[in-house]
């Protein structure tokens, strides 16, 4: 089910047998692929896809299924965070965003990030109908918090020479995500 909504606020293509777009994106594809899904047919169901915007630090989608429309948003936990008011709770129900699951949900994060992972925050709602057709910020309102995606997202094999060399030319390296 989060690979399910994740794709829906995705955008790959497949060229060559191969899936091509984002990273993040091509990951949660291969990922929902290998449970037998095809990630091309769910994407194309998309009714509306919300690009990735920079500013707003996430990418969102709606999505019919049967007689339920979806609406789903991921991106960095510091954009998603404010905007969730519920977090849904293991059989599906959902409970309020309180502080207490607030802060479990800041520990939570943190304790992945710390571990060197990429971590993204998913979220959905139910919208009624009319607001099938309703702005990105109307859709947006009354989140509920589905999962945190976490990602490894290695050092590749190069960085820790090339890093070694500007010490050694006497360059200072920073790193900001």
């Amino acid at each position: 089910e989060c690979l399910k909504l994740a794709l829906i606020a995705s955008d790959v293509n497949r060229q060559n047998g191969h899936f091509s777009g984002d990273p993040l994106d091509v990951a949660l594809a291969e990922a929902y692929q290998a449970t037998g899904c095809d990630p091309l047919k769910l994407i194309r169901g998309t009714n509306r896809h919300f690009a990735f915007d920079a500013v707003k630090r996430r990418e969102a989608g709606v999505f019919q299924s049967r007689d339920e429309t979806l609406f789903a948003v991921k991106g960095a936990w510091e954009s998603i965070g404010p905007l969730i008011q519920f977090v849904e709770q293991p059989l599906g129900t959902a409970i309020a965003f309180d502080t207490k699951c607030q802060a479990m949900a800041e520990s939570v994060m943190h304790s992945l990030a710390s571990q060197g992972s990429r971590v993204i925050a998913l979220a959905y709602n139910r919208p009624s109908e009319s607001r099938n057709v309703a702005s990105q910020d109307l859709l947006e309102q009354g989140l509920i918090l589905k999962a945190f995606l976490c990602f490894d997202d290695p050092i590749r094999s190069e960085v820790p020479d090339a890093v070694a060399r500007c010490h050694a030319a006497g360059i200072q390296v920073l790193m900001i995500t």
